[in-house]
């Protein structure tokens, strides 16, 4: 999970500011840490709920689709963020 966050998190407050306007970074980067903190806070009693309601099975399925909600619509948003090449 550390090294996961650790490779997530630079590329999706770089993406996060890329896409906002300069009068709005702040408060999108601070929306982002918010939610990231509530599914932090959620995550684990709900997929315990779910793990012992309905079977081993469930958070993984219950993962799955927040995934897929999620890859949607970054796909959607990857044409807001602009290209920009590399100065070495």
């Amino acid at each position: 999970m550390g090294l996961g966050n650790g490779l997530v998190n630079p590329s999706l407050n770089g993406s996060i500011s890329l896409v906002s306007g300069e009068n709005e970074q702040g408060g999108n980067l601070g929306v982002s840490q918010s939610l990231s903190s509530l599914a932090r806070i959620v995550g684990p009693p709900t997929g315990g709920a779910l793990y012992q309601f309905y079977g081993t099975w469930s958070p993984f399925a219950a993962a799955s689709v927040f995934c897929l909600t999620a890859l949607i619509l970054a796909w959607g948003l990857r044409a807001r963020i602009p290209e920009r090449g590399l100065k070495v």
